[in-house]
């Protein structure tokens, strides 16, 4: 394993571990894995275990946890294993059953890969299944389903201390959708397949609650996460999203950021979702204004000739 992934791995456990106060009950069914630290993580499956190093799966992604910092581990349900059972029950080629099971995907945290690999059997089975098409992204033009390129995004913050923490967290969602990348530059890139994610995070603190003497609550720290979609395709209403999450103060900042992206992952998926399927609406009307447009003679020869003999390469 590469340092730079290992390290990712124990940072995305350590946040886990901060998040356990704020999962809610559907979550206590799952494995748990009880930390040295007083910490746990929640819904977990163990996908491997190493000598020193115990591979988890949770619906934050997945991680990697020392060993030396486990004291033990508890075995139950979890969402995946629910995912498994009514994937069980689906009989072979029934495209409908497993668009409904996709759905259920779409809205339980976790599940993104497992929607996106139900959703391309849906139209091997059924290739003109339109509603499982839309969720992939895919556009229709002139009768035929296309799949686009990945939309390229670059992403920025307001705050410059969070920047990189805010690739990490994206980077873990982008694993598991095909539809989207991100890159450093949006120099030779399509505006059609380009677009800017402006991230503005604010942070927050809240005292030490008392009543007649008796502490209530610990100081806390909040963040207020807002995403914006910017290109010339996302007007007049561009997609938008502001999610928020709050940590004991003395986890700071960046964990107050990192708990706003976790627990609202799922909603942060379905705002990417918005963004494809405002770029996938864009494209079918503009092959629709290229299709009705009046044809100029020697229009394809100009447009050769315009060309020129490179492509442009895009930047990555």
């Amino acid at each position: 394993m590469r340092a730079s992934e290992r390290g990712r791995l124990l940072r995305a456990s350590a946040a886990v571990a901060w998040l356990i106060p704020f999962l809610g009950p559907s979550h206590l069914g799952a494995d748990t894995v009880l930390l040295k630290s007083g910490g746990k993580i929640l819904d977990a499956r163990i996908l491997k275990e190493e000598a020193g190093m115990v591979h988890l799966r949770t619906p934050g992604g997945k991680m990697g946890v020392p060993r030396d910092k486990i004291e033990s581990i508890e075995k139950g349900k979890s969402v995946f294993d629910e995912f498994d059972d009514q994937l069980a029950r689906i009989k072979k080629g029934d495209a409908d059953g497993r668009f409904k099971l996709a759905q259920w995907c779409r809205k339980t945290a976790g599940l993104r890969q497992e929607m996106v690999d139900l959703l391309e059997e849906v139209v091997e089975i059924r290739k003109d299944h339109a509603p499982a098409r839309r969720m992939l992204g895919h556009v229709l033009i002139d009768g035929k389903w296309q799949v686009p390129p990945p939309l390229a995004l670059r992403v920025r913050s307001d705050d410059k201390d969070l920047q990189e923490e805010l690739f990490a967290q994206l980077s873990i969602l982008f694993e598991t959708r095909k539809d989207v990348r991100m890159v450093e530059s949006l120099a030779g890139v399509k505006s059609a397949d380009a677009c800017e994610i402006v991230a503005a995070i604010g942070t927050s603190g809240r005292g030490t609650v008392t009543f007649f003497g008796h502490k209530l609550r610990d100081p806390k720290t909040g963040s207020a996460v807002n995403l914006k979609a910017q290109a010339a395709w996302t007007r007049p209403t561009p997609p938008e999203i502001t999610v928020t999450g709050e940590v004991d103060a003395t986890a700071g900042k960046r964990m107050a950021f990192v708990d706003a992206m976790n627990r609202n992952a799922a909603d942060i998926h379905d705002f990417f979702d918005q963004v494809v399927q405002k770029r996938a609406a864009a494209i079918e009307a503009a092959a629709s204004l290229s299709k009705d447009a009046p044809k100029v003679p020697g229009g394809e020869k100009a447009k050769a000739a315009g060309r020129g003999g490179k492509a442009i390469t895009k930047k990555q």
